[in-house]
């Protein structure tokens, strides 16, 4: 754990708190795309994968290390937006959308807290060619980072970092939800 990070220690937040961190941690997103969806794997810091995406068009599942489905993104266009819904058993955990910006991406999530019972907003908001970008709580406090890395010479690359206390599950949605926008946008400019 670097002792720098800017990033905040928060009481258990999420929906799968047995998910929850007990350090601060980094996950690995990998994702290639193909011609009609996208397919993602989540690996742990020592890069043994604990997810496995199954695309499926328009809806993908995510399975954990035992093949049960963890959870599942249904992902929809709006005016002007992109909205994923996330699901896990049959209900809603989290709607995530994207808004677009000139040059900035901006996405909101929200979801149920499991402690507190109430409904939480985390933003996120990255810079214009969607490497970087920072996970806050609507009191501002940075509960995760994600950072788009170009070293690898295939497919999608993004490193999670979250918080000690939050729920790796939920940002791990979050976060797929973000870099299957950044792919569909980078295929978007290509095609146009």
């Amino acid at each position: 754990m670097d002792s720098s990070s800017s990033l905040q220690k928060v009481h258990p937040l999420g929906v799968f708190l047995e998910h929850a961190t007990t350090r601060e941690t980094t996950l690995i997103i990998l994702g290639s795309l193909g011609w009609n969806c996208a397919n993602f794997t989540v690996q742990d810091e020592q890069g043994r994968e604990v997810m496995q995406g199954h695309p499926g068009g328009s809806r993908s599942s995510m399975t954990g290390e035992d093949g049960t489905v963890v959870y599942e993104i249904h992902r929809r266009m709006g005016f002007s937006r992109k909205i994923c819904t996330v699901s896990s058993a049959g209900r809603e955990i989290m709607e995530v959308v994207k808004k677009n910006m000139s040059f900035k991406t901006r996405m909101t999530a929200t979801f149920t807290d499991a402690i507190a019972g109430d409904s939480r907003t985390l933003s996120l908001l990255g810079d214009w060619k969607a490497k970087n970008f920072g996970i806050k709580t609507e009191d501002g406090d940075e509960v995760a980072c994600v950072k788009r890395s170009y070293r690898k010479h295939w497919g999608y690359h993004y490193a999670l970092t979250v918080a000690e206390g939050v729920d790796l599950v939920l940002m791990s949605a979050l976060a797929v939800c973000l870099v299957v926008s950044s792919m569909e946008d980078e295929q978007a400019a290509v095609v146009v």
